[in-house]
């Protein structure tokens, strides 16, 4: 099975943000999260969850799995922010789109409080898959957005999602960088993301 020749667990370095339409609405790039879940549905039938932590929304993302039952889509991100999209409203035809917009100004410990949000839709879902749009744009010292998450928050975050992980696909957790505009903050918080990836491998 294609799956069991996956590495538990892998972390594309890769710039990316939103594409629509042709047209790329963010700062970078194709959004190659968008590219990977439809090669895996397309070679083997299974659940898949996206995990976007990035501070924007993933209207690109969104708009390309609205109408795909077999995936879940996750954004917590500021709002009202740039692109504009990301209401609670937005759910997906087959309420199969969650997401948790959230004010600018959010705490560390506000956030980590509201991300048991996207550990229980796991629970609901039950995915075979997990890839994770890891955004670190939401950090306290990045200068285009106003979240203040530290950056051992993301060595938190990625934990939580990894136990989680366990339940429902032994491990299979895909991660692709996404936002990050602070070069600093983005070096420490990808450093805390990878750790968390190599302790739980």
């Amino acid at each position: 099975m294609i799956l069991g020749n996956l590495p538990t667990l892998t972390f594309f370095y890769i710039l990316l943000v939103y594409f629509i339409g042709g047209i790329t609405q963010g700062i970078l790039g194709v959004g190659l999260i968008t590219v990977v879940i439809s090669l895996l549905s397309f070679v083997v039938d299974v659940k898949e969850t996206i995990i976007d932590f990035d501070v924007h929304h993933g209207n690109g993302t969104q708009d390309i799995f609205y109408e795909n039952e077999n995936v879940l889509f996750i954004s917590t991100h500021q709002y009202p922010y740039y692109p504009g999209t990301g209401s609670e409203q937005e759910r997906g035809k087959f309420n199969n789109i969650f997401n948790i917009p959230l004010p600018a100004g959010i705490s560390s410990e506000e956030y980590l409080n509201v991300f048991d949000r996207v550990l229980k839709k796991l629970d609901e879902f039950k995915p075979e898959f997990i890839l994770i749009s890891a955004g670190f744009d939401a950090h306290e010292d990045d200068p285009l957005a106003q979240f203040n998450l530290k950056t051992d928050d993301y060595f938190t975050i990625t934990k939580r999602i990894l136990e989680a992980s366990k339940k429902f696909c032994n491990g299979k957790v895909v991660s692709i960088l996404e936002g990050g505009y602070d070069l600093n903050a983005l070096r420490d918080s990808t450093k805390r993301h990878v750790d968390a990836l190599l302790e739980f491998n």
